[in-house]
């Protein structure tokens, strides 16, 4: 398969979250957007999870290199098979609050549930311990009659049993905390290895779900502040300009609210949570807040980075998926190489200072040379420049970690690496949109010029909003002089990514001055660690 161009792929068994979905996220955060704490401590989460027996395999495919992975967004290449799933299992949470598990065989095919099926555990499972304050909240499967209008028996099951019941919009699973829950079980599953009896796998799956304590519970809640707030600003982002103009009432709101929703999520963490999830008090320097400015800077970067370059290969150097893998090799090699030596030097040295100005420079310095590639094969650029982000790249994901830590007590160290990277993900997820965003508002600026040289209308119109997708061989009817114009345009668009994300590095490298001198020990100290200890102290 090789030999004829065929590759690998990891199948599609989900579908992309739909536009209309998009716009139902954002109006549920908006509904949302002044909601405290305790609202959300009102409402039991519910879900059906599945488990299976043996090893689990992800579905493959076979496709030509350079092809369309799918051929709409909406297409599922694998519809998993519910073969080997042997125990389905519900439970709900809430704050303070873990059910006990329910092992159900459905009546549908494959054990799946239906309506008569959740009927029963509404009777049996639920009723029983059921508060009328209490709102339980569903996702939109079949089974629990939440879709659509009509009055069904889940409906009417609910309304004598007086549950009051929610569900969350389509496409979120975000939204309910007990999906973290589920996936801290199946983690630790995995950590087991495989399982091929079915009553040891029942027995492990009990012995996990005990395991679970309220307080992380409690934290999987808390996290729907920030989960809604960065929905709302991303979705603002993604609308503004190519869906609705950026002066529209729509992405105004998005974004407004999901600053707001955002703060309010800071508020509650550093003046209200005794237990936060994110340990804002330990900001309490200028060290440790440069430390982690330094940490969202390059988050914002480096998946940017990661993303775009292979873009550019892609669609303005008609690279094939494995050239630009290829030609990242530069960008990787050097960034594995300045990762180790970087902790050699810190370790040697036992300061982190100097790596971290060093680094912050490269990744300046590197991005910004970035803004100069042009629309054609240049290797000494693609090549030299790559290697100079990559010095900066690779110990910027350690060293300001260290930097935070020199600077924080043994007893809050955990917390300290918990904000550290609570901040990277955040941060990467919102680096990648935020370029995605510079792309397709470039794309639409230039749209009149791309017209003006015959390029067709269809292309123009949906190139801003599938520039991921695009394929060369869209270029194949077009004249040569439009084919250089199309990959100018394209050029310009992620120019203005590298112009962003210098920005964003030069001020990693201002925060970097204001990192403070420490001396770092190698002498351990026992520290005892826990709920229990912070209770005691």
């Amino acid at each position: 398969m090789a030999e004829h161009g065929v590759g690998t792929y990891m199948a599609q068994q989900k579908k992309f979250i739909s536009a209309t979905s998009i716009e139902k996220r954002g109006i549920w955060g908006f509904d949302h957007r002044y909601w405290h704490l305790d609202d959300f401590k009102r409402y039991k989460y519910s879900d059906e999870s599945h488990f299976a027996c043996a090893l689990q395999r992800q579905a493959q495919i076979h496709r030509r290199r350079g092809a369309k992975a799918r051929d709409a967004p909406t297409k599922i290449q694998f519809r998993f098979k519910r073969r080997n799933q042997v125990w389905h299992v519900f439970a709900y949470i809430g704050w303070n609050f873990k059910s006990k598990l329910h092992f159900y065989i459905g009546s549908g095919a494959g054990g799946r549930l239906v309506q008569a099926d959740y009927i029963t555990i509404l009777e049996e499972v639920i009723a029983p311990n059921w508060d009328p304050n209490w709102i339980l909240l569903e996702d939109n499967d079949n089974a629990h009659g939440t879709r659509g209008n009509a009055d069904n028996k889940c409906k009417q099951t609910k309304r004598r049993l007086g549950i009051k019941c929610e569900s969350n919009p389509p496409q979120s699973p975000d939204l309910n905390p007990i999906e973290s829950i589920w996936r801290i079980i199946k983690q630790r599953l995995k950590n087991r290895g495989p399982i091929f009896d079915i009553e040891e796998l029942r027995k492990a799956i009990e012995e996990e779900w005990d395991k679970i304590t309220l307080d992380e519970i409690n934290k999987a809640i808390r996290v729907i502040t920030i989960t809604g707030g960065t929905a709302l600003l991303l979705v603002g982002l993604q609308f503004g300009g190519v869906v609705h103009p950026w002066s529209s009432t729509i992405v105004i709101c998005f974004i407004a609210a999901g600053i707001v929703t955002m703060g309010i999520f800071v508020f509650l963490q550093v003046f209200v949570s005794t237990r936060p999830i994110v340990a804002l008090r330990l900001l309490n320097n200028w060290s440790s807040a440069a430390a982690l400015a330094i940490c969202a800077c390059h988050g914002l970067t480096y998946v940017a980075c990661l993303y775009f370059l292979p873009l550019y290969f892609q669609l303005v150097l008609q690279a094939s998926p494995t050239e630009a893998g290829v030609w990242l090799l530069a960008l990787a090699g050097v960034l594995i190489v300045a990762s180790v030596a970087s902790g050699v030097i810190v370790a040697k040295l036992g300061h982190y200072r100097p790596t971290i100005w060093t680094a912050c420079f490269s990744i300046t310095l590197g991005y910004g040379l970035f803004i100069s590639f042009p629309s054609f094969r240049d290797w000494p650029r693609i090549i030299v420049f790559q290697m100079i982000a990559a010095v900066g790249v690779g110990p910027l994901f350690q060293a300001p970690l260290i930097a935070l830590q020199a600077r924080t007590s043994a007893t809050k160290m955990s917390s300290a690496n918990s904000i550290y990277w609570f901040t990277r993900e955040i941060s990467s997820a919102i680096g990648v949109v935020a370029g995605q965003v510079v792309i397709q508002n470039q794309l639409a600026h230039q749209s009149s010029t791309l017209l003006y040289t015959g390029i067709p209308e269809k292309i123009v119109v949906g190139l801003p909003q599938n520039f991921a997708t695009f394929s060369g061989d869209l270029l194949a009817g077009l004249t040569p002089r439009q084919q250089a114009v199309l990959r100018q345009a394209l050029t310009n668009a992620i120019r203005s990514v590298w112009v962003m994300n210098t920005a964003l590095a030069a001020a990693a490298l201002m925060a970097s001055f204001l990192l403070r001198r420490e001396e770092l020990s190698r002498i351990h100290h026992e520290v005892k660690t826990g709920l229990e200890s912070l209770e005691e102290t």
